[in-house]
């Protein structure tokens, strides 16, 4: 059960990286951008609104919708009214009526005007900033309703991927190559992932108890089982499985190295699922063991020593593999 919804979650998270889908979505989105838009200025085009800026600006303030649009108007080539300054226009690009994306000072706008007796109006919306320099303040993000990742760059020329309007070019996006889910999925893919890896070790311990008295013995049970659990975690090491998890800031070095055994946080975190996995079957196989009551005092001093010896042991045994 969990391995099964730890894939489906997998690739349901994956698609979202993928450029074929990114371009998808974006292309969804943006058509709907573009249909509010169009509304929009079909609804400021009456001639109210036209002669009216009080009743333009009252009407824009009301416009609802999946983005903010931008307003002039122009009056024989003059600008008579904006809804924003925020929008470095120039007057001439705008005027270009076989332009539809803008390539401003401070971003990459998509453009619709209509011609009204001796007005102009113009509407627009952001594409994706363009800052000749970034900072904390300034970054050239896309437009929130573009669910975009910000290193995806913008060509006004065709590429692999072409976004059009009404089958027009308009210009092309060339997504990253993404292979970190992202902190917030990294994580719930790595909880899924654990119970996955603890499900399935129990299904190989009870797979042993079915075939128990062909072994006959529940020492070779215990030893078998936990040959299979390191095997299991071995396999998951050197092949890097699952590889999708592998790739997140979770299995990255940068933020966790112990050593070449525990090179990242998630490979000390199904390290310390396997020790668990071990103790815990050893704990139920052998709870109901009772020690002898009368043990000679040598005998007895000397499982002390050898119990502390057996812990200085392994405690440098660790020491070793984390140096």
């Amino acid at each position: 059960m969990f391995i099964l919804t730890s894939v489906i979650y997998e690739t349901r998270v994956m698609r979202h990286l993928d450029p074929e889908s990114i371009i998808e979505n974006f292309q969804e989105d943006f058509s709907e951008s573009e249909k509010f838009l169009s509304t929009s200025l079909e609804i400021l085009s009456d001639e109210k609104y036209i002669t009216n800026d009080i009743l333009t600006d009252e009407l824009i303030r009301s416009l609802s919708g999946p983005l903010e649009v931008f307003f002039f108007k122009f009056r024989d080539d003059s600008l008579t009214y904006w809804s924003d300054n925020s929008v470095p226009f120039i007057p001439g690009t705008i005027h270009s009526a076989n332009t539809e994306v803008l390539q401003l000072a401070n971003g990459i706008y998509f453009h619709r005007d209509t011609l009204l007796g001796p007005y102009r109006l113009c509407a627009l919306f952001l594409i994706k900033k363009n800052f000749p320099y970034q900072n904390e303040y300034l970054s050239n993000n896309f437009n929130a309703s573009f669910d975009v990742p910000a290193e995806s760059s913008i060509s006004l020329y065709p590429g692999t991927y072409n976004i059009t309007s009404r089958d027009k070019f308009l210009f092309s996006i060339e997504p990253p190559v993404l292979t970190d889910p992202g902190r917030i999925p990294g994580l719930l893919m790595l909880a899924l992932y654990a119970f996955a890896f603890l499900s399935l070790c129990a299904a190989i311990y009870q797979l042993y108890l079915r075939f128990a008295r062909f072994l006959r013995s529940k020492l070779l049970l215990v030893l078998a089982f936990c040959i299979d659990v390191v095997l299991l975690r071995m396999l998951m090491f050197f092949l890097k499985i699952p590889g999708n998890l592998h790739d997140s800031h979770i299995f990255s070095p940068g933020a966790f190295a112990a050593s070449d055994w525990v090179p990242s946080m998630g490979d000390f975190l199904f390290n310390a699922l396997t020790i668990l996995v071990i103790s815990y079957t050893l704990f139920i196989t052998y709870r109901n063991i009772r020690l002898k009551k009368n043990i000679s005092p040598f005998r007895r001093y000397f499982l002390i020593f050898s119990l502390f010896m057996h812990i200085f042991i392994f405690y440098r045994l660790f020491l070793w593999a984390v140096n």
